[in-house]
């Protein structure tokens, strides 16, 4: 499946974490554990 540039650039235009990756603890969480690993 591929996806047009242009998508990207409007779901980031109005927001800089579309995914919330900031936002939701089990993100968080995955993130320092991940680093806690390396």
């Amino acid at each position: 499946m591929s996806v047009a540039d242009s998508y990207f650039d409007e779901l980031f235009r109005n927001n800089d974490d579309p995914w919330a990756f900031k936002e939701r603890w089990y993100e968080r969480r995955k993130r320092a554990l991940t680093l806690a690993a390396l």
